[in-house]
């Protein structure tokens, strides 16, 4: 199926002047940091990285214009260490989003354990996604010690706080702590 949508994304190339690959990426050439989203996102990823790339910053992203089939040999391109993988559902009891576990297989079943993947989730229940929330993103994966965790926490908390959900969560993990007899 992945060659024949390849073909016909040529064929509509040849027509529109528009060209699209199974996977489209924008960016500076040698980004150290990496975003991998499709559908709503990109637009806001890519208007936020064509400002901070102008600044100085060396980023990238990889817009995912064919999902499932996945052609992973054609993700695996991406030479930078650190990639954050956003998706746009939640999946409740999963260790993570379809987008993300399959980015996440696709570079463990090729070896490269060299490349640090979280992921995160943007859009749920219609909030918007800006280009602060992107640079968010970018200035996490910033960080030595990031995990998607961490990370889903950070961002969460950090651009939504107007209902004081950082002081809720913190003391939570205080009551929590407190429970299991932790200092």
């Amino acid at each position: 199926v992945p060659a024949i949508v390849e073909h016909y994304m040529e064929e509509v190339g040849k027509l529109t002047g528009r060209h699209y690959n199974l996977f489209d990426y924008v960016g500076a050439p040698d980004a150290d940091r990496v975003i991998i989203s499709m559908g709503s996102s990109c637009d806001v990823v890519e208007e936020a990285i064509d400002y901070l790339n102008a600044r100085g910053e060396k980023l990238g992203l990889i817009k995912v214009r064919l999902y499932r089939p996945f052609r992973a040999d054609k993700l695996l391109a991406a030479l930078c260490k650190k990639i954050a993988v956003l998706d746009r559902t939640k999946e409740c009891g999963s260790q993570g989003e379809p987008l993300y576990q399959d980015v996440v297989n696709a570079f463990a079943e090729a070896g490269r354990f060299d490349v640090k993947i979280i992921g995160g989730r943007y859009g749920l229940g219609s909030k918007e996604f800006t280009p602060s929330m992107v640079k968010a993103v970018y200035d996490e994966l910033k960080k030595d010690d990031v995990n998607t965790l961490d990370f889903l926490k950070s961002i969460c908390f950090r651009l939504r706080d107007e209902e004081g959900m950082m002081d809720k969560y913190n003391k939570y993990n205080t009551l929590l702590k407190e429970a299991k007899g932790e200092e």
